[in-house]
């Protein structure tokens, strides 16, 4: 139930009254940030629309009148800056880099492919699967047939799904330590109103950051509002796929939540003189001292086209906790959808026997075109995919003009894995044609052809489309968000989770999500090295022995990161911990 408050006069508001406490929670690497501020001047600001966030108190805007009513984003600002891999947390060093890549010819693979990858050209007839690899389709299939036993090869069922991180007390305990992160505010110096950019998982972190801007400035929160994005193409609000009782209730120790800003206090007519362009990643005192300012004059602030607006270094320990809570504890699926979600989860379980795997496959087309990678689709695919991007990144030309070529992005681990690649690793890691596994994708990018060598590989395979009826997933299925929420939460659920690209929000949230929850395994590729085995792979004869162990040597347990100031989003340990972790592979 939600109850009329007033904040001042002439001021009606609405606020949840408090009776649940939560905590802080969550944590992620920085290199990123130099990459992506590099490229955020080369992006155009989107579109940030007007108008209040809600016609009336308590009013939830439907998908059909959301995308008409709420500011689109025409110039699409993704947010697919590339993400290095960083060999401290993959557990090697450089020297140990450089020594697992001697030939045995006693020349260096790296050297060979200083220059780059070879580009790819799997196309068949038409129709037929794209496979890029052949060789080790070949190899492993004959070694499954002869029923060999490589004792190098063994691995046990502790080893492939039992969780490395024994933290589940440590965290469970930290949860109930604080009751909130500094105590109410007396005050508002206004409100905050936000327009949040991107896919939902991008959407997700602008809320968290905009919660611990609120604070901040001791501002009161209105719901952020969801922009319309020419790619995802969905119209869902906040509302929609997050409870908003459990969201305000959740925060209310340090930060009011409101629905609306009050009648009068804006005007879409005003909207520059109240907006704010934040570059990603400011650090507190862009707020301090440019945003404190409007919201002192106008009463009203409002972050256009927000992003990944709040960095993580040199941002104090309270509102760090307080985008723990929020990430962590404020923000659970609205009812339908958790209900929903649940039905999934119980389905992969009875499917499974209990256990799977969840494989986030981020090779939709916008992903594909925007990495500028080599696929092996052949020209007919590269041409299509430069069409895309001058259809739908327009305002990302200099950034494609200045791209390294496609073999050299390969080589240095900025292409997603395909689905082949993918289901490669798997198998190199010793999971079986017999392992049940949640696909957690939207279109796949070639379709069937694409899809043809990892089916083969994992049979026992299932999407949201095929563990319900058609009928069950009408509410969802127009809207883009709203799946996508449904596979983040099946994934977090997932014994084990593994990802094929660093460059997109997903893997990043799920990562942090099951961190926090203290258990679950995560698969992490180490994409450079996989460039240069899968090129030795494809252009010499690699037993399917070799390539396996191989892929274990890349892949041991990585060290969780006892840094402050990372990115919170994906690693909760340690600013969203009381105490630190071990491992996690």
């Amino acid at each position: 139930m939600l109850f009329i408050l007033t904040l001042g006069p002439g001021l009606p508001t609405l606020e949840w009254p408090s009776d649940q406490q939560t905590t802080p929670h969550n944590r992620e690497p920085l290199h990123r940030k130099l990459a992506r501020v590099a490229l955020a001047s080369q992006k155009e600001e989107s579109g940030s629309g007007g108008g209040s966030v809600v016609k009336e108190p308590g009013g939830v805007l439907p998908p059909h009148e959301a995308a008409g009513q709420h500011g689109t984003n025409p110039g699409v600002n993704l947010d697919f800056s590339f993400e290095p891999e960083d060999d401290a947390q993959n557990g090697d060093s450089e020297e140990e880099h450089q020594e697992f890549f001697q030939g045995e010819d006693g020349e260096n693979d790296l050297e060979v492919l200083k220059n780059g990858v070879p580009a790819v050209d799997a196309t068949g007839p038409p129709g037929e699967p794209i496979i890029m690899y052949p060789n080790l389709i070949t190899v492993r299939e004959e070694y499954i047939t002869a029923k060999q036993e490589d004792p190098l090869l063994t691995v046990s069922a502790k080893a492939l799904w039992e969780d490395p991180l024994q933290m589940v007390g440590e965290m469970s305990s930290c949860k109930e330590a604080d009751k909130a992160v500094s105590g109410p505010v007396d005050f508002s110096s206004g409100f905050l109103l936000v327009d949040a950019n991107g896919g939902l998982n991008q959407q997700r972190i602008s809320v968290c950051n905009a919660v611990a801007v609120a604070r901040l400035l001791n501002a009161t929160l209105v719901v952020p509002r969801f922009l319309f994005d020419s790619v995802w193409l969905d119209g869902s609000q906040f509302q929609n796929i997050f409870d908003l009782d459990h969201f305000a209730r959740t925060l209310a120790p340090d930060v009011r939540v409101v629905l609306a800003a009050p009648v009068g206090a804006w005007s879409p007519d005003q909207e520059k003189e109240h907006s704010l362009v934040v570059p990603k990643y400011s650090p507190p005192e862009f707020y301090l001292e440019h945003g404190a300012p409007l919201l002192k004059q106008h009463g009203v602030l409002k972050l256009a086209g927000y992003m990944h607006g709040l960095g993580f270094q040199g941002v104090p320990q309270e509102l760090q906790r307080l985008r723990c809570r929020a990430n962590y504890e404020a923000l659970r699926l609205a009812p339908g959808l958790q209900a929903f979600a649940d039905l999934l989860v119980e389905r992969m379980r009875a499917q499974s026997g209990g256990r799977f795997l969840a494989l986030h496959l981020r090779f939709e087309k916008d992903m594909v075109a925007d990495t500028c990678c080599d696929y092996g689709g052949g020209e007919e695919e590269r041409a299509d995919l430069a069409a895309y991007r001058a259809e739908h990144f327009p305002g990302m030309a200099v950034k494609y003009g200045e791209m390294t070529d496609a073999d050299v992005l390969r080589k240095k681990g900025h292409c997603p894995l395909t689905p082949e690649e993918l289901g490669l690793l798997l198998a190199g890691m010793g999971y079986d044609n017999e392992t049940v596994v949640y696909i957690a994708a939207g279109e796949v990018y070639g379709g069937a052809r694409r899809m043809a060598v990892f089916e083969k590989l994992f049979p026992r395979s299932f999407t949201k489309r095929s563990l319900a009826s058609a009928e069950e997933l009408a509410p969802f299925a127009a809207h883009t968000s709203q799946l996508a929420a449904l596979d983040t939460y099946v994934a977090v659920q997932s014994d084990v989770f593994a990802y094929g690209h660093t460059g997109s929000n997903f893997p990043k949230i799920v990562s942090g999500l099951r961190l926090y929850s203290g258990q679950r395994r995560t698969i992490a590729p180490y994409k450079k090295k996989l460039a240069v085995l899968f090129e030795r792979a494809r252009t010499e004869q690699v037993s399917w022995s070799e390539f396996s162990q191989q892929v274990r040597k890349m892949h041991p347990a990585r060290k969780v990161s006892k840094e402050f100031g990372k990115n919170l989003y994906r690693e909760p340990i340690p600013d969203c911990t009381c105490q630190l972790g071990t491992d996690v592979v």
